[in-house]
């Protein structure tokens, strides 16, 4: 599910970068593209290496769009859009590896029957 999110997200940033010709707009496609394919490439050899590149690449956008935010100021509100919405791909990203240890259900079930 979270992987699906996180490429419609990048998807539609793709559609808005033209629309906007905002280039941040193509970095963060770039981003979330190759977080959605870390996410599904985690349990592999070099998945933890790629999850770490991925979760660096989210830590430099979010400085980056930041950075640019307070540059503008009031005139850009995509930098802060895409601040907004890395750090959420980038929980999503965290919840989808981390392991979920699933209930198991009793043994011996007990059954009421008269």
């Amino acid at each position: 599910m979270n992987i699906g999110i996180i490429f419609f997200t990048a998807i539609m940033n793709g559609l808005l970068q033209a629309m906007s010709k905002n280039i941040i707009y193509c970095y963060v496609f770039l981003i979330y593209t190759l977080g959605a394919m870390a996410i599904d490439l985690f349990d592999k050899k070099y998945g933890k290496i790629f999850m770490a590149a991925i979760f660096l690449a989210y830590a430099i956008l979010l400085s980056v769009c930041i950075y640019n935010h307070i540059i503008y100021d009031v005139i850009l509100l995509d930098y802060i859009f895409v601040s907004i919405e890395t750090v959420i791909v980038a929980t999503l990203t965290a919840v989808a590896i981390l392991p979920i240890k699933e209930k198991s259900l009793p043994r011996k079930r007990e059954t009421f029957s008269t």
